[in-house]
């Protein structure tokens, strides 16, 4: 039911803009954030990786780069950590 409530990450459209401001970075940082607050580690990764491939990395500051990279470690620490199915 939460997944309907609130779906961030829905509204990241890529390639990013070249301008974006301080609002429109942190959407994309609670886009991340809202995927692993739900335990879609996997989601998450693949969003970091494609906002942060050089042509869909748009106007994101360096701090809001460093913070998608921290989310991305997050996130593979939390697959890594799963134990695997039987």
């Amino acid at each position: 039911m939460a997944d309907r409530l609130v779906q961030i990450w829905r509204r990241i459209r890529l390639p990013l803009a070249s301008n974006l401001n301080k609002s429109e970075c942190q959407e994309v940082l609670h886009a991340v954030e809202e995927l692993y607050y739900f335990r879609r580690y996997d989601e998450a990764i693949r969003l970091v990786q494609d906002i942060l491939r050089e042509d869909n990395s748009g106007g994101l500051d360096a701090e809001s780069r460093a913070l998608l990279g921290a989310y991305e470690a997050k996130c593979r620490a939390k697959v890594d950590a799963k134990p695997a199915a039987t």
